[in-house]
């Protein structure tokens, strides 16, 4: 059985050039509950837009939230495949830059994890 102690579930972000939806993208995982079941990690490939200076703004601001960056661009899958070396939880989801979730959506998620485990 998993802890309710421990993060369950990484979201992964892999963004390239989406500075504009970030903010919603970002904003809608912050309002999610329980924060403390989820990390994100934030893989920026080589953007030149400004994403990975707002997603270092919303780092600071959640517990959990950790930066990759790609010094050259390199694309989706092969930023997919770099971030999964860090993923430390039992389960991760993708989230694409131009995506958002609704309000309940991690505890519906998380729940559902939990009655599996």
């Amino acid at each position: 059985m998993y802890s309710y102690n421990k993060k369950i579930l990484t979201i992964l972000i892999c963004c390239y050039n989406a500075a504009e939806f970030l903010r919603e993208c970002i904003g809608s995982l912050k309002q999610q509950a329980p924060s403390n079941l989820y990390k994100i990690l934030f893989v920026d490939d080589a953007s030149t837009d400004g994403s990975f200076e707002i997603a270092k703004v919303y780092s600071r601001a959640f517990k959990g939230f950790s930066l990759l960056n790609n010094k050259k661009r390199i694309g989706l899958v092969s930023s997919c495949n770099k971030a999964l070396r860090f993923i430390d939880t039992p389960y991760f989801m993708r989230l694409d830059a131009d995506d958002s979730l609704s309000e309940d959506a991690l505890e519906k998620i998380s729940l559902e994890l939990f009655l599996r485990n």
